[in-house]
């Protein structure tokens, strides 16, 4: 068992303490593109963690349309992306199917996290096949708690 499989919790018995949405520009649609997160405020001042992060969920088309940034979000090529999250150089959530955080496969549960930090600075979200639109993005909620 990877140490990636073992961050996802089997039950879903998260208590929501915040919420932030965190837009990716998937620029770099190549094969094996990483296309990083727009840094945050709240979740990542000046590329440290100041939150633990107890869970994630993503948006499709289906979902929101257009980003606060006006660009459209991931419709057809959401199969073909994974996410990685970082804390250093270390890969604390390897190459994870971006689909697999998506709410309404998961009957309509938030993906729960062990309580981890991450370095939105070093994560991105990977293609793990050419992209038909370089000019969408992907959206991720992080559910956290701020770090006492």
């Amino acid at each position: 068992m990877s140490q990636a499989t073992r961050l996802l919790i089997p039950r879903n018995d998260i208590s929501i303490v915040k919420a932030r949405t965190v837009e990716v520009p998937l620029n770099n649609a190549a094969l094996g593109g990483q296309n990083k997160f727009l840094l945050d405020e709240v979740l990542n001042p000046k590329g440290t963690g100041s939150v633990i992060f107890t869970g994630m969920e993503v948006w499709t088309f289906d979902q929101q349309v257009k980003s606060n940034t006006g660009r459209t979000i991931i419709s057809g090529d959401k199969n073909k992306l994974s996410i990685v999250m970082m804390w250093g150089n270390e890969e604390k959530l390897y190459q994870s199917p971006y689909i697999s955080f998506l709410s309404e496969n998961n009957y309509g549960m938030i993906r729960r996290l062990k309580e981890l930090q991450f370095s939105l600075t070093n994560s991105y979200i990977q293609n793990m096949d050419a992209l038909t639109n370089a000019t969408q993005s992907a959206l991720v909620t992080f559910y956290y708690k701020p770090i006492k």
